[in-house]
């Protein structure tokens, strides 16, 4: 009767495993106006240009039929310090007076939106996770031009897909005392996630676009791999029956 009890707890275990890891494409990606529930990501395309190049591509891209909306932005990696650890994050500077809660989540643990303010930034959970901060501290920053300053954490905000800082232009001018020139564009764009995957892919051939990322095909591959997670588990989730089983009878 133990033995069987131990299959149990293995299955039990696998059961508790796959549960968040199901959730989490469609909890993570849900697109600002199409769901109430709001979610980390909410725009539909990113993309990234040089400075020189952004009007141009901004121009182009708000003609076109495809697209509902541009925000234009800045676009830096940075390496974020904390004590002993640091991570690369990714980050979004979004004009002052732009309701930045309209292209991604800003909410925190208890439900609060954080703000942008002057100052300070908002961070993902994730890179808290790996550094060890919290609401309140000041992490060190350094721009891929190695320039280096301190930022107060304004607020962690809910998402765990990837490390991301958001800050408004008054405060990323302030952190790095310099004048903050965009250099990217997040679109909300209009069709299914079909024509969106086609529209994104279609514009990578252009070279003034640096990188150029769809929502919609994130989306997609996160929901293939967890597709092949729970198949996965639910094969361990046999096999541990099966043990229970055979330890039993």
């Amino acid at each position: 009767a133990i033995r069987a009890r131990k299959g149990s707890g293995i299955t039990l275990a696998t059961l508790a495993f796959r549960s968040p890891k199901k959730q989490a494409p469609s909890s993570s990606y849900r697109r600002y106006g199409r769901n109430d529930d709001g979610g980390a990501i909410r725009y539909d395309l990113v993309a990234a240009s040089s400075t020189s190049d952004l009007d141009a591509v901004a121009d182009d891209l708000g003609v076109r039929e495809e697209v509902r909306d541009l925000q234009r932005v800045r676009i830096d990696q940075l390496t974020v310090s904390y004590g002993d650890a640091s991570e690369s994050v990714t980050l979004y500077v979004f004009p002052d007076g732009v309701d930045a809660s309209r292209y991604v989540g800003l909410d925190d643990a208890s439900g609060a939106e954080v703000a942008l303010d002057d100052s300070g930034c908002a961070i993902t959970k994730s890179a808290e996770q790996v550094l060890g901060f919290g609401a309140g501290d000041i992490v060190h920053v350094q721009d891929p031009t190695l320039a280096e300053s301190n930022v107060e954490v304004n607020g962690v905000v809910t998402n765990y897909l990837g490390n991301s800082m958001y800050m408004s232009e008054s405060a990323y001018e302030r952190c790095f005392a310099k004048q903050c020139e965009q250099n990217g564009l997040l679109a909300d764009l209009n069709g299914d996630s079909a024509a969106q995957i086609d529209f994104a892919d279609g514009l990578t051939g252009d070279e003034r676009l640096l990188s150029v990322t769809s929502t919609a095909k994130l989306v997609r591959d996160f929901s293939s791999a967890f597709t092949l997670i729970n198949t996965v588990v639910y094969v361990v989730i046999v096999l541990a029956a099966a043990l229970s089983f055979t330890v039993v009878f």
